[in-house]
């Protein structure tokens, strides 16, 4: 049969025509040899004129050649070459579909990897940012209480030092004043030079009886005592009692020993003889002695004690020297808040 795209000879059985490689299309014996039959009646002669009904047909070339050199009559090369040829395309397209294929696969396997790895990163990043911001709050969590441990350590501190200082001030003043003191050696002779035991009497009390009443000053132009430590050592006491109950005063004499430790101050009273308005005067019962305990507190000398289950309170503030002896005032509170004279002298 001839190649309807060629018009050369070929095998009746050919898949592909081995010139042109254009498929051929299978036909039935009886057709096939009906085409046969009609190409050899349409065959022209060599002396005719007209030309072959076939546009493609060719007159093949007879050439004298080497029978061995054309590959296409050596064991039937033509068929063999035409199924290589045909095999060639197949595998061509096959490879071509399994190149594109295995593009196909490794683009979207790229793809799913690229949102699988956004995905992660976006888990990732979400982690990390939950992770930050836990970790910064548990930072600043961890800052706010040092932070607040800190403050409160520094307040704690700055509390402690400054009570420290201010029991230091205090000290330092308190032995300062101490120091002052106990270091005037003329101040302790003095009072050693006027201490006495004896015991007194109202005469030597004439100088509280003043024009308007009872002295409660010192006199003018009076010489001031201003180192308690002046005053240590005895002393003779009157007291004078407030009439509350309109039978008139009372009078007491007694004997008082002053003692200084440091600002603290004890007052031993000896209590030793009444003198009632209206009744015979009496003496106290021997060795009645009660000491009243306080501190010295500014220009006053303040202590207090428990008499008979009652507090009774006692307060020394003027200090002076004249003539030769030193004269002192005060007053003794009663349990009732009574306020009662009290007068000091010692030559």
């Amino acid at each position: 049969m001839f190649c309807p795209k060629c018009g050369k000879k070929i095998k009746d059985d050919d898949i592909f025509c081995a010139y042109c490689g254009e498929t051929m299309t299978p036909v039935k014996p009886s057709a096939q040899a009906a085409a046969n039959t009609v190409s050899v009646q349409q065959a022209p002669s060599a002396s005719s004129n007209q030309s072959a009904p076939n546009p493609f047909y060719q007159q093949p070339v007879n050439t004298p050649s080497d029978p061995s050199s054309n590959v296409f009559t050596q064991n039937g090369g033509g068929k063999k070459n035409g199924g290589m040829i045909a095999i060639i395309i197949i595998l061509s397209f096959l490879l071509a579909a399994a190149v594109g294929g295995l593009i196909f696969l490794l683009v979207k396997n790229n793809e799913d990897d690229s949102s699988s790895d956004k995905s992660s990163r976006s888990q990732k990043a979400a982690v990390t940012s939950d992770t930050i911001e836990a970790e910064n709050t548990t930072v600043k969590e961890e800052t706010e209480e040092v932070t607040t441990s800190t403050v409160t350590t520094e307040a704690a501190t700055t509390t402690e030092v400054t009570t420290t200082e201010a029991e230091t001030t205090t000290t330092i003043a308190a032995t300062e004043q101490i120091e002052n003191i106990s270091d005037d050696s003329a101040a302790k002779g003095e009072a050693s030079a006027y201490s006495t035991h004896d015991r007194p009497n109202f005469d030597e009390f004439d100088w509280c009886a003043g024009q308007y009443g009872l002295v409660s000053a010192p006199p003018p132009n009076a010489d001031l005592i201003d180192n308690y430590y002046a005053i240590g050592g005895g002393w003779k006491s009157m007291i004078i009692y407030e009439d509350t109950t309109g039978d008139g005063t009372t009078r007491e004499i007694d004997n008082i020993d002053i003692f200084f430790d440091g600002n603290r101050v004890t007052l031993s009273v000896d209590w030793y003889y009444v003198e009632p308005p209206y009744s015979e005067a009496y003496y106290m019962d021997e060795g009645s002695v009660t000491q009243f305990s306080g501190a010295v507190n500014g220009d006053v000398i303040h202590a207090a004690a428990d008499v008979n289950g009652s507090t009774v309170t006692i307060d020394l503030y003027s200090f002076w020297r004249a003539d030769g002896k030193q004269y002192g005032l005060g007053t003794l509170y009663l349990p009732d808040g009574t306020a009662n004279y009290l007068a000091l002298i010692r030559k």
